[in-house]
């Protein structure tokens, strides 16, 4: 899949968040936060690999998120993404789950967590 999909208040990442996917997804994630406001989700189930100016987005993102009292929700992350975010140490940027919907629930009710499972 070459192009992000949105489906409600969730944006689909591609199989890929490199530098030439990125800034649709950006795009989208921008309008989202400027204009609906509430945190961002962002299903990467289908997400394989995730180069530097992806990184770059989530980080900043994440970031713009903070300052407006949000979160960045990050669903269906593949064990070797994980292991990418905590060599980069950004793991606490964001709010992690396996699944959608129990990301959508947690943000219709205001919660500000998930149940999630460790990042080891």
């Amino acid at each position: 899949m070459g192009l992000y999909r949105e489906f409600g208040s969730v944006i689909a990442v591609p199989d890929q968040l490199t530098i030439e996917t990125c800034s649709a997804v950006q795009e989208a994630a921008r309008q989202r936060l400027n204009g609906e406001g509430g945190d961002l989700i962002l299903d990467l189930t289908e997400t394989e690999a995730i180069d530097g100016t992806g990184l770059a987005f989530l980080i900043t993102a994440s970031q713009v998120a903070s300052r407006r009292g949000s979160a960045v929700h990050v669903v269906g992350l593949a064990d070797h993404l994980r292991a990418l975010f905590r060599l980069a140490r950004i793991e606490g940027l964001f709010v992690f789950s396996d699944g959608l919907e129990e990301t959508l629930a947690c943000v219709r009710s205001g919660a500000k967590s998930v149940e999630l499972k460790a990042l080891d």
